[in-house]
């Protein structure tokens, strides 16, 4: 009954969920020939053998007896005892609920014993033969585990989803509340001291709050105190700092009495700080003899006698850390009292990682947008941590009291791909590789990876755009340079872990234009004097230009044509959209036209205004600090020279963390042609003549951007 029972439940992981999933398990034959029959018994006839090492796909499980198909295509069934099922792939943990277990060296009582184990021991799956499975040691090496001394507890997602957690800020100083996570975006409100706001997720030293009108801002971490404020999570602590990210956990005690004193020091002769009631959670951050130092949801902080409280809760895991020595390389050191070394997983999606640990601990839950991670979740099953791209990872170290992990980025190779209308530098990467990319009548193209490994060849087949590529692995990183016929007219694109950099050919034909009217529907933009709404001068503009570029051969879309506002196709985002940003649907619709058509260039037309209504003039903007950044900087200087043949003032190229412009991922600018609020310029925007004047200006200034 053992064996039927043992089988089933290794049968039961390799049918979870999908038939891909049980297809995708693969056998290897352990008998010298093996016979195939039509069903699983041997009553069922023979239809084919097998030998030993033949690998095997596994389809189906039933008592003894597994399906398998051969490499050839044949489909038949095999007395499980004689096939050794793969299943490192498995994100399964075999947990030992025995004491003194044995672990062997082979699958059965007559191999040697290698170890014991004892409850809740736990180790990684790697394979199963008949009634034994086949576990990974914490030294590397493998043993065998009879099943019926066993559980398995298949590692999901699901484990480590924690929504109950509600986490706060209490301000601790006057705190400016700003649209971006930047000291150069302007602040729009200011929290006061004392002041309690939910914390929808962070970034480096910053916090996303929502605002009692249920807007969200972004805070300084330096002003705000994080806490978990969820009734059974009161001892979760959260520190937050521009390259680290801390999950603490305490043990938890609750007042067990009415009134009971909090005092200054350990016994009675300490005043009294405040009196707890009963049932009052308290987080134990200390012991003297028979006191506890305790601080309360409120920030109170103090000692209790323990013959007052009872101690609800200690965790196993205590200490979980990430920190970012760069953008590049980051380290996560899970701490604890465990039972077994903690181990590593990836999860199917290749991106996220289970440290696991199986240690009862407190939930927690970080929301952290750090570089290339999105979220830290700790729970009773171990630390699960989120990244963008899946990354080079070694374990620094491996004991029953901590893991340490370094997780870094690499260049895996480079390719030249030549396309019609442009040559592609291909770069497959690991991580969070992203380079920096300039050009210059100097050097030429340079593309920089920061702290990253390569190891590939030095040099690339030449291209019509890419005359000579020439790679060199530094201590900083890897360099590129590229000798590029296509000067300044380049585009960066970032692709799960694979970046492009394309070289255009010269000319506007071909190129992929997106033109962005602003504003537009119920939102007017700024309002002239003589009460002209910027987004109808906005859209003329673009109106006017389209036809201009696609009599050049350019392939244009426009954001809008309509006075409407710009919509995107259902529940789509871009992939280029940073969520933290918290931009609107408007600017996601936006950015969603550029990334859906595949854009060489954005331009966002607008009007400009001001409060001061003598102020006039062209302006021309570009964000910084982005992909690509430099081709936009390059993109604006001709755009903003085309722009000054109208004759107005030069008030210059402007760099500003526009939300806009922020989950762009081409080149893109917005051209304030005037203002609109000054009384001439609004007048030139109600002048059809200037207004195709406008439209010519801007065209040069594509036509300068794509020039050879």
């Amino acid at each position: 009954m053992t064996r039927v029972i043992a089988t089933l439940c290794i049968a039961a992981i390799v049918l979870a969920g999908t038939a891909s999933l049980a297809s995708a398990r693969t056998g290897v034959v352990t008998g010298s020939v093996v016979n195939l029959r039509a069903g699983p018994g041997t009553s069922h006839p023979v239809t084919g053998q097998v030998v030993r090492g033949d690998r095997l796909d596994v389809l189906d499980m039933r008592g003894d007896w597994v399906q398998v198909r051969t490499s050839a295509g044949h489909v038949g069934w095999i007395a499980g005892w004689l096939l050794e099922i793969d299943y490192s792939s498995s994100l399964t943990m075999v947990v030992v609920n025995g004491l003194n277990v044995n672990i062997r060296s082979g699958p059965g009582t007559s191999f040697g014993v290698i170890g014991q184990a004892n409850r809740p021991d736990a180790f990684p799956l790697a394979g199963q033969q008949g009634d034994w499975l086949k576990v990974t040691l914490p030294s590397g090496n493998t043993g065998w585990l009879a099943s019926w001394l066993v559980r398995l507890q298949v590692i999901s997602p699901d484990m480590f989803s924690v929504p109950s957690l509600s986490i706060q800020g209490t301000v601790l100083s006057q705190a400016p509340v700003r649209r971006m996570p930047s000291t150069g975006v302007g602040q729009f409100t200011t929290l006061n001291r004392g002041a309690i706001v939910p914390v929808v997720t962070s970034t480096g030293a910053w916090h996303q709050v929502r605002l009692s009108n249920g807007n969200l801002g972004w805070v300084e971490g330096r002003h705000l105190r994080i806490a978990n404020v969820g009734a059974s999570h009161t001892a979760v602590d959260y520190t937050f700092a521009s390259n680290r990210v801390e999950i603490r956990q305490y043990a938890q005690a609750v007042v067990d009495r009415q009134n009971v004193n909090l005092r200054t020091g350990p016994s009675t002769s300490y005043p009294v700080v405040t009196m707890l009631q009963r049932g009052l959670p308290l987080k134990v951050i200390g012991t003297h003899g028979d006191w506890l130092q305790v601080i309360t949801q409120e920030g109170d902080q103090g000692w209790v006698a323990n013959w007052l409280t009872v101690t609800v809760f200690q965790p196993r895991l205590e200490l979980v850390t990430l920190v970012s020595a760069n953008p590049q390389q980051k380290t996560l050191t899970v701490q604890g009292r465990f039972n077994t070394p903690p181990s590593l997983f990836w999860l199917e999606d290749g991106k996220t990682a289970v440290v696991w640990t199986n240690a009862q601990s407190h939930d927690a839950k970080a929301a952290v947008h750090q570089d290339d991670v999105l979220g830290l979740t700790v729970n009773a099953h171990g630390v699960m941590i989120r990244f963008t791209d899946r990354p080079e990872h070694r374990i620094v170290e491996r004991s029953l009291n901590k893991m340490t992990i370094s997780f870094t980025s690499a260049v895996t190779g480079v390719e030249l791909v030549e396309l019609p209308d442009r040559d592609i530098l291909r770069f497959s990467t690991l991580g969070n590789a992203v380079p920096s990319v300039t050009y210059d009548s100097v050097q030429g193209l340079r593309v920089m990876f920061p702290n990253v490994s390569y190891q590939g060849p030095g040099t690339l087949k030449t291209g019509q755009m890419a005359r000579s590529t020439t790679i060199q692995p530094q201590a900083s990183g890897l360099l590129v340079r590229v000798d590029s016929a296509a000067r300044g007219r380049y585009i960066v694109r970032k692709y799960p872990n694979r970046v492009d950099v394309e070289l255009l050919r010269p000319g506007l034909a071909g190129k992929v234009i997106v033109l962005d009217p602003g504003h537009g529907g119920p939102d007017p933009g700024a309002v002239g004097p003589a009460g002209l709404h910027e987004k109808v001068p906005n859209l003329q503009l673009a109106l006017l230009l389209k036809p201009l570029l696609e009599a050049e051969g350019a392939i244009v879309h426009l954001t809008r044509t309509t006075d409407s506002a710009v919509v995107a196709p259902a529940g789509y985002v871009p992939p280029g959209f940073d969520p933290l940003v918290n931009a609107t649907h408007d600017l996601r619709a936006r950015a969603a036209w550029a990334h859906l058509t595949g854009a060489d260039v954005f331009l966002s037309i607008h009007n400009n205004g001001h409060t001061d209504r003598s102020i006039a003039g062209t302006t021309t903007l570009y964000h910084p600090g982005l992909l690509n950044s430099d081709a936009s900087l390059q993109l604006a200087r001709s755009i903003h020279q085309g722009m000054l043949d109208l004759g107005r003032q030069d008030r210059g190229i402007r760099a500003s963390e526009l939300s806009l412009l922020y989950p762009l991922t081409q080149p893109a600018v917005i051209a304030e042609v005037v203002y609109v609020t000054n009384a001439g310029e609004e007048a030139l925007l109600r002048d059809q003549a200037f207004l195709e004047r406008a439209a010519r200006a801007l065209l040069n200034g594509l036509r300068h951007y794509f020039a050879p």
